[in-house]
């Protein structure tokens, strides 16, 4: 996702946020009944958002080539694996 469009995710949620929190203190009779799923769909797009934001930054860290400890270690143990394998040992 772009980054205007997460900024637009972003805007919106805060949007149905408040027009969740509005309506919960000015409808008199109804206020909850409206309320509370704007205020919910308002923190599942910033949730969602953030997420989105989240997982990019995690993919081009892992594109700049500092990737996590774990996914190295894996893979220096199969070519480790690997060259062990192709070795010729001579027999005894």
């Amino acid at each position: 996702m772009s980054p205007t469009g997460i900024r637009f995710t972003h805007l919106l949620g805060a949007v149905f946020v408040l027009g969740g929190i509005v309506f919960m203190l000015f409808l008199e009779k109804k206020g909850f009944l409206f309320g509370i799923p704007y205020v919910v769909i308002g923190l599942i797009l910033i949730g969602g958002a953030s997420g989105v934001s989240r997982r990019a930054a995690r993919a081009a860290k892992d594109q700049a080539g500092t990737g996590s400890p774990d996914i190295d270690a894996a893979a220096d143990d199969k070519s480790a694996s690997d060259s062990s394998a192709s070795t010729i040992r001579p027999d005894k």
